[in-house]
């Protein structure tokens, strides 16, 4: 079994918070059909490899 630290849970729950705030502000600019995972991405400073992680699809 694998545990994870506080401070890699942690480093998720900041990347998961940033990926949501640049998605709704992003949301806010452009809405829905003005919106891509690039954006996204670059507006976070990931990859866009690193939101799939975390989410399926748009």
């Amino acid at each position: 079994m694998t545990y994870f630290s506080d401070s890699a849970d942690s480093d998720r729950h900041q990347t998961q918070q940033a990926i949501l705030e640049a998605t709704h502000q992003i949301l806010l600019e452009s809405g829905y059909n003005g919106i891509s995972i690039s954006q996204i991405a670059d507006r976070v400073g990931i990859s866009k490899s690193v939101i799939y992680h975390y989410y399926d699809d748009k």
